[in-house]
Parts: C-alpha cells; structure tokens; sequence
C-alpha cells in the first residue's frame, strides 16, 4: 500500500519536473525567436538607411519644407523660427524663406547660402524701399551660424540617414501618394556638423571651426524617423527633440522632401 502510495506520488512529480522542463524550454524558444526576428528587423532598417545614404548622395537638388510642430526655436537672441521652405542645389548652395517672430512682429526671413557665404534680407526692407542683404562669412563665426545649420537641412537634418543609431523598423506609410517605409532610431546632431552634404562622411574643417567659434552647442541624441520610399530617396524626417542645447527641450520638427533632381538654381543676390 505505501509502495503504491509512494510510487504515485514521485511519478507526480516526474511529471512536474518534466512540465517544468517542456515550460522552460518553449519560453527559451519564443524568446529566442523574439531576439531573431528583432535582429532581422534591425539588419532590415540598417539595410534601408544604407541604401537611403546611397540615393542621397546622388541627389542633385530638392525642395523642402520644415515644420515646427512643437515647442519653440530662439537663435540670433531674439529670433524665434517657425516654418521654412526652400529648395537645396548641391553640391553647396540652399534659399529658404523662414517664417519667424521677433518680440509681437511677424516677419519673414529670406536666405540665400553659397558655400561659406550667407546673404540674409533685411525683412524690413532697405533705404527707399530697396532690397537690402547682409552678407555673412561663416567661416568668420557670428551668431547666424545657428540660422544657417537650422534652414538648410543639408547641414544637420539630413545627415540623420547616416548617423541614426539602433535602426528598426516601425511599418509602412503613404506619404503624398509614395509609399515608405518607417525607421525609428536615435540621431545625434553633435556628430553631424562638419559633415559635407550629399556625399559621404569626410569632415570639414572649416565648418567644424566656425562651430567651434560661435560656441555653436548641439544637443545629444534624439529620437527621430525618417520614411524612406522604394527608390532610397527620404520623404520625411521627425526629430523629436532639440538640436541646438538652448533650444526647448520639447521641440519637435518634421521635415518633408520633395521635387527631386528638378531644375534648381540659386545665385548669389546683387548687392550695393
């Protein structure tokens, strides 16, 4: 009786032993399957931003738009920027128009850079009524190097396709009728400046320098997605978070891109 008693009692807890086991071993195999299929999903984003990288830098030229959705951008002091439109010819010249606000007063602010030379409109017009541009050397420094970095997505913005860290992907979207594909990662706009636009990553000293003498402080990393459509060309990049440190913490932008490769041309304004 007892044998009987004792034999029913350890094949119970064989069983449970065994229950146990065939527990451990299924949670080891879905978890195993979690990390895989993560991995694939990370080597399939980091697949995409290559291959994005690769388009971009044959881009000739693009328009754009850049949104503030959230939060607020004060550089030059006083100057708090809203939206901008413009239109990139590459290898180095940008025009965009800002919409900003000094203290009550709504202005916007024409931009035009070639190289390492900025003209910016006097949004309050010049003597007898003229078109007056002040013409900056931002190898020289001065605080419209932040203006600079902000309007010209080509400075900072776009370089999250080849600085984004920990790439995954988060689904499909339409974009203006283009379908994309979404990557979610973080970018770290400090290691963005000095880097040419629309080629690979080789350092510019000169843009370095002028970063270094205007005190120019660019924030640490953010989150940011970026839709990328079938051809590697960039729809549109959200960076939620500041780039300049003196920036709100809770500012987010979105930067849409389109026109590309249509004819783009920017010269220098004709100034007295």
């Amino acid at each position: 009786m007892l044998t009987a008693r004792f034999l029913r009692h350890r094949s119970a807890a064989r069983a449970v032993a065994v229950g146990a086991v065939l527990v451990l071993l299924l949670q080891g195999v879905l978890s195993l399957g979690v990390r895989s299929g993560a991995a694939q999903e990370d080597a399939a984003a980091q697949e995409i931003l290559t291959g994005a990288a690769t388009a971009m830098a044959g881009v000739q030229s693009f328009q754009f738009s850049l949104t503030t959705e959230q939060g607020q951008t004060i550089i030059m002091d006083a100057l708090e920027l809203k939206d901008v439109t413009g239109a990139i010819q590459r290898p180095d010249r940008f025009r965009a128009v800002a919409s900003a606000s000094v203290a009550i007063l709504e202005v916007d602010v024409e931009v035009i850079g070639i190289g390492t030379q900025l003209w910016v409109k006097n949004p309050l017009g010049g003597a007898a009524g003229g078109e007056e541009y002040i013409e900056v050397d931002l190898s020289e420094g001065g605080t419209e190097q932040a203006l600079a970095e902000l309007v010209n997505p080509d400075r900072i913005l776009l370089r999250a396709v080849d600085l984004l860290e920990n790439p995954v992907v988060r689904g499909e979207d339409e974009i203006d009728g283009v379908a994309t594909t979404v990557i979610e990662g973080t970018f770290d706009p400090s290691e963005a400046i000095g880097l040419v636009p629309g080629t690979p990553a080789v350092a510019s000293d000169a843009a370095t320098q002028a970063a270094v003498e205007t005190g120019l402080e660019l924030a640490g990393p953010v989150p940011t997605l970026i839709w990328i459509d079938a051809d590697g060309l960039v729809r549109r990049i959200r960076v939620e978070g500041p780039i300049l440190t003196s920036e709100a913490t809770d500012v987010v932008r979105r930067l849409d891109l389109f026109a590309y490769n249509e004819p783009v041309e920017i010269e220098a304004p004709v100034t007295e």
